[in-house]
């Protein structure tokens, strides 16, 4: 739905009570700015309303009559192929650090400062960015996750974008102040991919469809899609490294020394049912008083004593530590089928391993068809309700074929021109790509 004609009106309306003390780089001002400026050093000071409104009123100026820009460039285009990608000029950004700014100049960076003005970025600040990405004749706008990201185990003062919350909810803290609360972070990357499309560019998204947040709020409803730990395990939680193998990928044929390790088998042994599979009547109790609890997984470490496990590389013996923000979807309700013949199948609770982590080369044998549905449903979700023109698959390689099909067969239904970009580990799979 159309919201920027609305956002440029509520900016013009608050053009009197701004003030000439919001501090720009030089490369922020567009060369037809017709506002008022003050310039000190390399720095422009503008009223922070007029700016951002004649930036839209361009916009709007040159754009097309009774066009509807909220939806994909290739509905506005007429373009029913993906062909526009190898030719196009991409900008890839983390909304967050890209469009940052101490706007008051009087303090060291703070999210938002003592005048009130959101230093970190917004989607707002990233529309005011569209003269600048024009100037290097940027066509696309890549931008890294922009879902609900958590905080929990954040590495850092913030969170990860790649530690999804909330698939289906936009990142709050990249509202900005100078709207106060007349618009939600939804209404206002709406107006953002509007004045994309204003502007002849087009908006990708990277989304995360293996993993999620450690507390991700589908927890609440389905505890069975995740992987939990004995609680007394997450402290110096490691994936187990592997005697006899180098760096490599789990295969049919290292699959016996992997199992056999000592410190595998070590590891299997601290995984637990979920909550709701140990006690269902405790997880009934604990979902009427918890359901709206933000730290909710903190009392189920508390009163179920497991904790969801962190995710880990795909690689065996692979040096980097631990993902402590994020854990992985459970995308099968049974065992790999590979792995049958190692475990003790009917004892052994859902684990995390390399092998599970590589769902595409090691599949179970009952898919967990509800989450994959609602997996695949995502992107399509941000196609029609913000008109998006692509996507990145971020683990893409470690999701099953049959899945990933899915996932690209429901974006073009509704955008035969949508482009999906994969994470890609080998040099050589491009050749198979074209």
């Amino acid at each position: 739905m159309p919201i920027l004609s609305e956002l440029n009106k509520y900016l013009q309306s608050k053009i009197s009570q701004g003030k000439d003390d919001y501090a720009i780089p030089k490369r922020w001002m567009p060369p037809n700015y017709t506002g008022k400026v003050k310039l000190a050093g390399r720095k422009f000071f503008v009223n922070p309303y007029e700016f951002i409104s004649n930036i839209i009123d361009n916009l709007l100026k040159n754009a097309g009559k009774d066009v509807d820009y909220s939806k994909p460039l290739s509905f506005i285009k007429n373009v029913k192929e993906p062909d526009w990608i190898r030719t196009s000029i991409l900008y890839s950004a983390h909304v967050r650090a890209t469009a940052a700014y101490v706007h008051d100049q009087t303090t060291l960076f703070v999210p938002i400062d003592e005048k009130g003005y959101t230093e970190s970025g917004t989607f707002l600040k990233m529309l005011m960015l569209i003269p600048y990405f024009s100037t290097y004749k940027v066509d696309s706008i890549y931008l890294l996750p922009i879902t609900q990201a958590s905080s929990k185990f954040k590495k850092g003062e913030v969170g990860s974008p790649y530690a999804v919350k909330d698939f289906f909810s936009v990142e709050k803290d990249y509202h900005d102040t100078l709207l106060e609360n007349e618009f939600t972070p939804n209404e206002e990357f709406g107006a953002f991919v509007e004045a994309a499309h204003m502007a002849g560019m087009r908006v990708l998204l990277d989304f995360v469809p293996r993993t999620g947040s450690r507390d991700n709020d589908l927890i609440l409803e389905h505890p069975e899609w995740f992987y939990w730990i004995d609680i007394d395990e997450m402290n110096g939680f490691a994936p187990p490294k592997v005697e006899g193998l180098g760096f490599v990928q789990p295969s049919k044929e290292n699959l016996k020394i992997v199992y056999n390790d000592e410190q595998v088998k070590n590891h299997l042994k601290k995984f637990r049912w979920d909550p709701k599979t140990q006690n269902p009547q405790k997880w009934e109790n604990f979902i009427k008083l918890n359901k709206d609890n933000p730290d909710f997984l903190d009392e189920i470490a508390r009163e179920f004593k497991v904790i969801t496990v962190p995710g880990f590389s795909d690689w065996i013996n692979d040096p980097q530590p631990a993902w402590e923000d994020v854990t992985f979807l459970r995308l099968y309700l049974s065992h790999p089928e590979e792995a049958l013949k190692y475990i003790d199948e009917t004892n052994q609770p859902p684990y995390v391993l390399f092998d599970v982590v590589k769902s595409s080369l090691f599949p179970g044998k009952e898919k967990n068809s509800e989450l994959w549905n609602l997996i695949a449903n995502i992107i399509p979700f941000y196609q029609k309700n913000f008109g998006i023109d692509g996507a990145r698959l971020d683990m893409g390689h470690a999701l099953p074929d049959e899945l990933e099909d899915e996932i690209i067969k429901r974006t073009k239904e509704y955008d035969p021109a949508f482009v999906i970009i994969a994470e890609e580990l080998s040099m050589n799979n491009h050749i198979k790509a074209k």
